[in-house]
């Protein structure tokens, strides 16, 4: 969590304090627990830019480029008052400055604690958790909603946690792929590190889908394969030209993808993305790993069996003012009630 007094960054990981300068070793850009932020994914002060770049279809789901830019205006006012509600004083606990974040095993009733031991080494500070959700941290799920947290939807996420019982048509669309990539001119390579690892990424997740994900650089693919805390794998063509990656971590037995991209110069009948997509599944399938497939493409991920859910931020406001937790309650009153339902009737 980025404090705009301290020039600091906050990361909490299990139950002790990490406090860094700016992280420019792994350059994740940006990462500012600010109010666009914590609820569209956008920087704050930024929510219409963030609109603007979103798809047609969502565009005309709200009546057109009129509305659309009211919605803008709307969505500035609601950013300025967020800000002047000190949304961004947040510690968020757990936060690997990735986009998904994966949790170890400890005791549920652990939660209480460290919230309250957060709490109290940050007072005026609202406490946070990313990446819940009622699958592969149920048990922190329910946990929290004892201790009073808010939940504040984020994303759909799609989670392939069993790898029987697929349905014929989920069954035929894997055996289709598996086929596609045993028969592929390409192949798959383990590697520690590559220069073209942030090129690739940054030509889907930066350019293509959004600045405002978060930004590696070499010296991150490095620290983070030479020391195997990523897994990383190069797909080659028969030149040894690396054309699209892939690199997942693993904790308890929960496996996500954190660094994906590939050359768009090739036709999509080529089919990189669903080569490195059928990669992710067979790993997860070896290992028999839960696969968080995270955000996205989401009619692709649950034609090959992964279940949609909602992942949430889930936000503990006991310790902070009370307008500042009535702007914290309204606005999860606003997501569930209005960017929820259009969210799921989108399938987005």
């Amino acid at each position: 969590m980025y404090d705009f007094e301290q020039n600091r960054y906050h990361s909490y990981i299990h139950m002790g304090e990490k406090k860094t300068g700016k992280w420019k070793a792994i350059a994740l850009n940006k990462t500012v627990a600010a109010a666009s932020r914590l609820c569209f994914g956008s920087e704050m002060g930024q929510p219409a830019d963030f609109l603007f770049r979103t798809s047609r279809k969502a565009r005309a789901a709200v009546g057109g480029a009129q509305a659309w830019r009211q919605l803008g205006t709307r969505l500035n006012i609601l950013g300025f008052t967020l800000k002047t509600a000190q949304i961004d004083r947040t510690v968020f606990i757990n936060n690997w400055l990735l986009s998904t974040n994966l949790y170890t095993d400890f005791p549920a009733e652990y939660v209480g604690a460290i919230t309250e031991f957060i709490a109290q080494a940050h007072k005026g500070y609202a406490v946070a958790w990313n990446s819940i959700n009622d699958v592969t941290t149920e048990k922190f799920y329910f946990e929290m909603k004892k201790q009073k947290y808010l939940f504040m939807p984020s994303r759909s996420i799609y989670i392939l946690s069993e790898f029987d019982g697929f349905t014929r048509a989920a069954a035929r669309e894997l055996r289709k792929d598996i086929k596609f990539l045993a028969c592929s001119a390409f192949h798959f390579e383990k590697i520690l590190y590559e220069e073209d690892v942030v090129k690739l990424y940054n030509n889907l997740y930066i350019q293509k889908y959004s600045h405002y994900n978060p930004k590696f650089n070499d010296e991150f693919v490095k620290l983070t394969g030479n020391n195997r805390l990523l897994n990383y794998f190069a797909l080659k063509n028969s030149e040894g030209e690396t054309v699209a990656v892939l690199g997942y971590f693993v904790r308890q037995d929960i496996m996500t993808t954190s660094v994906f991209g590939y050359d768009f110069a090739f036709d999509k009948s080529v089919g990189l993305y669903r080569q490195l997509s059928i990669k992710l599944f067979l790993e997860a399938r070896e290992h028999d790993y839960i696969l968080n497939r995270s955000s996205g493409v989401g009619h692709f991920k649950m034609r090959r069996g992964a279940k949609r859910h909602w992942e949430y931020r889930a936000v503990y406001t006991a310790g902070i003012g009370t307008y500042r937790r009535f702007i914290f309650k309204t606005l999860q009153f606003v997501i569930n009630k209005i960017g929820v339902p259009i969210m799921d009737k989108m399938k987005l």
